[in-house]
């Protein structure tokens, strides 16, 4: 294996949107989960820790926001905080990598699209039928 230097870090969770916030949440022992919106109907019992005050405009053109997961938001915004936390004003594409850990990755639009295509909105694309 080569030698490989992380030089910034960057960070969007419901812990905090820096890697300093995300820090002292964890130091703090902060537990961010709650009742999710809809666990009233199976009891209480689902809960869920979202990301707040998250402004993905802050980062992309709204154009860019209309048309991209949120989990690709998040993603966008923290390399653009790893970037600046290494200093980095020009970076060698060919040497530079993104190292991304999500769960649940997209699964926003897939529930968008199976919710269209069930109220009719929405063909299937062809290719996905057999």
């Amino acid at each position: 294996m080569k030698n490989v230097a992380i030089t910034g870090q960057g960070v969007i969770s419901c812990l905090g949107l820096t890697v300093s916030d995300f820090c002292r949440g964890l130091d703090e022992g902060q537990i961010p989960a709650e009742a999710a919106p809809w666990s009233a109907e199976t009891g209480g019992n689902i809960f869920h820790a979202p990301v707040k005050g998250f402004e993905p405009t802050d980062w992309m053109n709204s154009r860019t926001v209309g048309g991209t997961d949120r989990f690709a938001q998040y993603a966008v915004a923290a390399a653009a905080e790893a970037v600046k936390n290494a200093g980095i004003e020009e970076f060698n594409p060919v040497r530079t990598a993104v190292i991304m850990g999500t769960s649940m990755a997209g699964a926003q639009t897939l529930l968008d699209a199976q919710d269209e295509y069930v109220r009719g909105a929405m063909r299937p694309f062809p290719a996905s039928c057999s």
